[in-house]
């Protein structure tokens, strides 16, 4: 959607494409997987995620047997995951915006044994918030917390604020979206609208610390994700 709204509108978020690329080959890959259930937030981002990951599994020659979709102020899940558990799927897609928390602790205590995939949205908080129960997630992001660059961000965190940074791949992204708008500020000694825009442009391969950044000629980065699994309520890249 970033791509449609302008020449002076830049993102530099996960490209829904290509992460719903990553988990569906991982999933048919690597964990041969052949039929999944999705569930998504009424909302923009999720919605668009799920879909993405639909079409491609399906084209993949995967079978998704149901895609469901809850309101943003869903906090019962029950009924739901009751149905789902009926369907018996190899694989639960579940990209959710919103009360991840009580779903996850939902989905473990119906008895659901087939394997759990997410989006990008689990990160230090919600993993400890969640406990053990997390641990043989899967999930795709770009930000490594082990990475040398998103170390020292997490680093330079830690003593401007004097806390842990618990949100990792958000925190990572505008960290990187500060230096990207200062890199293309120093380029353009006019300091006016067309300068700084052609700059931003012109960014290739900048090693932030939410991974690689290339801005493409519609203004996003279209970013790779990378597969992690939660072990011991850590994301360790499972690649």
């Amino acid at each position: 959607e970033i791509e449609k709204l302008g020449k002076h509108i830049f993102g530099i978020g996960v490209w829904a494409p290509s992460t719903s690329q990553v988990a569906v080959d991982y999933a048919r890959n690597n964990l041969q997987v052949h039929t999944a259930v999705t569930i998504a937030t009424n909302g923009q981002w999720s919605l668009a995620v799920a879909k993405s990951f639909q079409e491609q599994f399906q084209d993949k020659e995967g079978h998704i047997l149901h895609s469901f979709i809850v309101n943003p102020d869903e906090t019962d899940f029950r009924s739901l995951i009751t149905r789902i558990n009926q369907l018996k799927p190899d694989m639960l897609y579940a990209p959710l915006s919103d009360h991840q928390v009580p779903f996850w602790k939902q989905l473990h205590s119906s008895g659901y044994q087939g394997i759990r995939m997410t989006s990008d949205v689990l990160n230090e908080e919600l993993l400890a918030e969640i406990g053990p129960l997390a641990n043989g997630i899967y999930q795709t992001q770009v930000a490594d917390p082990k990475h040398k660059k998103t170390q020292l961000m997490r680093d330079a965190y830690k003593r401007y604020f004097h806390k842990e940074c618990t949100q990792t791949f958000l925190t990572a992204l505008g960290y990187d979206g500060v230096h990207l708008a200062y890199q293309a500020l120093q380029a353009a000694p006019l300091q006016n609208e067309e300068e700084i825009t052609d700059a931003l442009y012109k960014i290739h391969e900048y090693p932030g610390a939410s991974g690689m950044t290339t801005i493409s000629p519609e203004g996003s980065a279209r970013k790779s994700a990378s597969m992690f699994l939660v072990e011991d309520g850590k994301l360790v890249n499972n690649s």
